[in-house]
């Protein structure tokens, strides 16, 4: 699951239809707000399951949280009921069902299989995402003649340089089509 959807970036940014090739460009996008949160911070955002091997732990913190379920635990052979241990979900960490203390000592190998991540993923987030798309988005429409907006297009350059600006591409008494053919200098078709 993404960190946002292809019509959540649609809404967030304005847009009411896009070309396919817009589309392309968005989830490429949407790619990259997942993977760049991801580097930056080392973790998984999105509901997924994970393995994790231990060898003579002390205090086990899972690489990802928060957990939303214990699915399997395995020590040295042994199958634990996950039920039977005492879990912080939102830190990742567990503790023993023996006791209070987070201490797995005299452990040799603990196996631990769960499900982390968020199953609606949190506002900041998203909106952070909105934020890395929205200057992408900008950029990349700006390269091509168009200002990024809400329906169609909001401002088109014409061949001199210095930019024309309609509310959208109808505004000119066009369609979407005549973009290609206003920008090489032909008059848009007339509305119906």
């Amino acid at each position: 699951m993404a960190l946002v959807s292809l019509s959540e970036v649609k809404t967030a940014l304005g847009i009411v239809t896009a070309s396919a090739e817009q589309d392309v460009f968005l989830n490429r996008m949407i790619d990259l707000a997942d993977q760049t949160a991801r580097e930056y911070t080392g973790r998984h955002f999105s509901s997924a399951q994970f393995v994790e091997i231990w060898y003579a732990p002390a205090k086990v913190t899972t690489r990802e949280y928060p957990i939303i379920s214990v699915d399997a635990v395995d020590s040295d052979g042994t199958t634990i009921a996950p039920g039977s241990l005492r879990l912080d979900a939102r830190r990742g960490r567990l503790w023993r069902p023996d006791g209070d203390a987070m201490n797995w000592a005299g452990t040799d190998k603990l196996t631990v299989t769960y499900t982390a991540g968020y199953a609606t993923i949190p506002a900041p987030i998203q909106e952070w995402c909105f934020l890395l798309i929205d200057t992408k988005w900008r950029a990349w429409a700006s390269s091509r003649g168009l200002a990024s907006g809400g329906n169609q297009v909001s401002a088109i350059k014409n061949p001199a340089g210095s930019g024309v600006n309609y509310a959208t591409l109808a505004g000119i008494g066009g369609t979407p089509a005549d973009l290609p053919n206003y920008i090489a200098g032909a008059p848009p078709s007339a509305p119906d």
